[in-house]
């Protein structure tokens, strides 16, 4: 699971870093599909933002209690551990810190794409009546 968090945050940055470049060269040379295509990676980057988060909260859950069904299972699913070390004694897991500005950030993904969209609908009519 980690390996997959990570590979979600990978993807948002490249998203990011690409839709600072085009979404710089969008705004000073007034190019449509520049813009859009800003927006689109900023979608992206929401998307996978969001994706990273539910995997994080997935692994925090399955790491803090033990499944019901199994009465076999040990408290972390994916390696077996002695039962005692499953105890609060040994290990603590919770959220932390992060997670809360890592859901504001794919928040403000989500909501940005939808600023950029709109950006480049209103370039695309200027652009439009200005050729008239």
């Amino acid at each position: 699971m980690q390996n997959n968090t990570i590979s979600c945050c990978i993807v948002v940055m490249l998203c990011i870093l690409a839709s600072l470049i085009t979404g710089l060269i969008g705004v000073a040379a007034r190019v449509v599909p520049s813009i859009t295509v800003t927006g689109v990676l900023y979608l992206t980057a929401g998307i996978f933002a969001l994706f990273g988060n539910s995997i994080e909260h997935e692994k925090i859950s399955r790491m803090s209690r033990k499944p019901r069904t199994c009465t076999d299972c040990t408290c972390y699913s994916l390696v077996k551990t002695p039962e005692e070390y499953c105890s609060s004694a040994y290990r603590t897991v919770s959220a932390g810190w992060s997670l809360i500005p890592s859901w504001a950030a794919a928040v403000s993904f989500l909501i940005a794409s939808t600023f950029w969209l709109c950006l480049s609908r209103s370039v695309r009519i200027e652009k439009s009546k200005s050729m008239l």
